[in-house]
């Protein structure tokens, strides 16, 4: 999204024939749901999972296997999450430990009514079905597209949550998240 950092260089060391890295650079800063957008639309259709990485986030250098695996375990699965962590705590969601994969349209109904206490959907890794979909996906939300889209996905199939530790939510003055939450949330 126009960094001004060295970006590119830190993406050039990723490139490899195992997998194929595909970038574009905006010409200027994009409202984060419109740099979304942008970036799934240069998905090609035939990709089968898309897993978001804000900027300033970290995942553990296994965490697209592991999501990999349990979405392969089960052509339903719409989304996978995992336990996040946030501020230096390890964040987990309320979901039974024993179990990963789940009804999309119960987890969808607990997101909404708030019963699930914990979900990083910024973070989120869906199945995707590319063509058309790319531009609507974070639709015309304007606050929490992710949140709106985890649900959305969630109710076309199954939801998988791996109960480990795979991804982290930087924390920081700057952070759209912390200017969003604000400092005592």
């Amino acid at each position: 999204n126009c960094s001004s950092d060295n970006t590119s260089e830190i993406i050039d060391r990723f490139r490899s024939e195992r997998i194929a890295l595909i970038t574009t650079r905006n010409e200027s800063v994009l409202p984060l749901r419109e740099n979304w957008t942008k970036a799934l639309c240069a998905v090609p259709p035939e990709i089968p999972y898309v897993k978001i990485l804000c900027a300033d986030d970290l995942m553990r250098s296994d965490c697209i296997a592991r999501f990999v695996e349990v979405a392969e375990s089960d052509e339903k699965i719409e989304v996978v999450l995992c336990d996040d962590i946030f501020i230096d705590r390890v964040h987990r969601a309320n979901l039974p430990s024993e179990q990963t994969i789940f009804d999309g349209i119960k987890i969808a109904g607990k997101m909404l009514d708030e019963s699930i206490n914990w979900l990083p959907y910024h973070h989120l890794f869906v199945r995707f079905h590319g063509g058309t979909r790319s531009t609507e996906f974070f639709n015309d939300a304007p606050l929490h597209f992710d949140f709106a889209a985890v649900v959305r996905s969630s109710l076309g199939g199954k939801f998988a949550y791996l109960h480990d530790s795979l991804v982290y939510t930087r924390w920081h003055a700057k952070s759209l998240t912390s200017q969003q939450l604000g400092a005592n949330q």
